[in-house]
């Protein structure tokens, strides 16, 4: 009985260097985290990249009292140093890096396993941006060509500042085809927000409201005064022979 009480089931066993380098709530969620991901792996519920789902903070906090930020704090530490692979709801364990990590017998491969995974995860970063945004692009049904292609230039340009969600895209069309619906003026905010790398259309929509009012401003300008210029003589005759013609 006492061995029951005992047992593995009721004793949470944390590695020392993992509390020592990321901190004992770390450690504790590690040492939960690989439990959980053995019971998965057991029960077939492991997919074919090797992820599980995500636990259940709530799970997990009756299992070990720590709080869901202390978690999501955990798991943050864990992904850092490339011991968890995290993407939306699922977790992937690297049982590699993990022993690397623990045993510290090869530090040379543990830097050059954390380089890979590092790199690894900028590439998936980039091409799923890559993807995310091609996909934008498609989904554009604008009937003006040039105004279609200017939104795929803005995309671009915006992507190089942050990632672009279809909302946001959304937004931008619908701000400048709210402000109006000149065909060239659309275009031309849009190639606005491109050369100056605006996220948000209110601001090309705002330069491009200043050159309007700085044309219109020009064209109301006074005309030059015209100026005299001596006639020639065939002008002089003729108008001599009209005041003639006026005596009579």
């Amino acid at each position: 009985m006492f061995l029951d009480i005992l047992s593995q089931d009721s004793i949470i066993v944390v590695n020392k260097k993992i509390a020592q380098t990321l901190g004992l709530k770390t450690a504790v969620y590690t040492a939960e985290l690989v439990e959980l991901y053995k019971k998965a792996y057991n029960d077939g519920a492991i997919d074919n990249e090797h992820f599980m789902a995500k636990p259940d903070a709530e799970f997990i906090k009756a299992d070990t009292t720590l709080m869901p930020d202390d978690q999501a704090v955990a798991l943050a530490n864990l992904v850092s140093v490339g011991i968890i692979d995290a993407e939306d709801e699922r977790v992937r364990l690297r049982p590699d890096i993990l022993v690397a990590f623990i045993t510290g017998a090869d530090t040379d491969k543990l830097n050059t396993l954390l380089d890979s995974v590092a790199a690894d995860k900028e590439t998936k970063k980039a091409s799923k941006q890559e993807y995310m945004k091609e996909a934008l692009k498609k989904g554009i049904k604008e009937s003006d060509p040039k105004f279609t292609e200017m939104i795929k230039a803005w995309l671009d340009a915006a992507y190089t500042v942050r990632p672009i969600s279809k909302a946001q895209l959304q937004l931008f069309i619908k701000k400048i085809k709210d402000y109006t619906n000149d065909p060239y003026a659309r275009v031309r905010i849009a190639e606005i927000a491109v050369a100056k790398n605006y996220v948000d259309a209110t601001w090309a929509i705002d330069i491009y409201s200043k050159e309007q009012s700085k044309n219109t401003f020009a064209n109301r300008l006074p005309a030059k005064p015209m100026t005299a210029t001596k006639l020639g003589s065939e002008q002089r005759i003729a108008i001599n022979t009209s005041e003639v013609g006026k005596a009579f």
